[in-house]
């Protein structure tokens, strides 16, 4: 469960004061599959990032299960992350000179000693298709390949929570079908999907809409 009460966010731009969430109140139940949809510039992706913990509020509070992430120290935030969040990127963010595998391997550093880190990569990749292409690097993938690697590495490490920021955005029509269905596949698993997005189109296959405008919701 995400619990988010009265989360506020500012920015200063020239000593003036953006509000880029202002006194937001969402419960977000376990295995869910939420989308939070608004236009550039609505707060969504603060909002995201914030429930990843790597965004710290103004004022206000974000509960994972029973801890208030805000309340504990940087390194057990990241510890936290590590065990109970993936996180799918709109740019993908993959390592240039890495082949998918060693790709997908990259969270088990945070995770040491996991003696079954390449199987579980492993099948991370084949659970979202790319199981022949394990050893291609980013450039010789195409750009839906490289987001189903993204998601392939959110999933590794079996988190309880995936945050997927505009995973769709960089997608032709066919490609954002691909990721939205097995988005679906692993959210129906029990997994927590909340993703960002800009399109109806996307909102219209989850199972909960939030829409932000100006940093609150409407």
């Amino acid at each position: 469960m995400i619990k988010i009460e009265k989360l506020t966010k500012i920015f200063y731009k020239n000593s003036k004061e953006i509000y880029a969430l202002k006194d937001i109140d969402l419960l977000i139940n376990s295995g869910e599959f939420i989308s939070i949809m608004g236009s550039s510039g609505s707060g969504k992706t603060t909002l995201l990032f914030s429930i990843a913990g790597l965004i710290k509020p103004a004022s206000g509070s974000i509960h994972i299960d029973d801890t208030p992430i805000f309340n504990i120290t940087r390194r057990e935030r990241a510890r936290l992350r590590a065990l109970k969040i993936g996180f799918v990127f709109q740019l993908f963010y993959l390592v240039p000179y890495l082949t998918a595998m060693e790709n997908v391997l990259l969270p088990f550093l945070a995770k040491k000693n996991d003696p079954d880190a390449i199987n579980k990569a492993r099948r991370a990749l084949e659970r979202v298709g790319l199981q022949s292409r394990l050893d291609h690097k980013p450039e010789e993938l195409s750009v839906g390949e490289r987001q189903r690697v993204g998601i392939a590495r959110a999933l590794v490490t079996g988190p309880r929570i995936i945050l997927a920021d505009e995973p769709t955005g960089n997608l032709d029509t066919e490609n954002t079908a691909i990721v939205l269905k097995y988005l679906k596949e692993i959210n129906q698993e029990g997994v927590t999907v909340v993703l960002t997005t800009h399109g109806p189109q996307v909102s219209q296959q989850v199972s909960r809409q939030v829409k932000l405008e100006n940093g609150t919701i409407v």
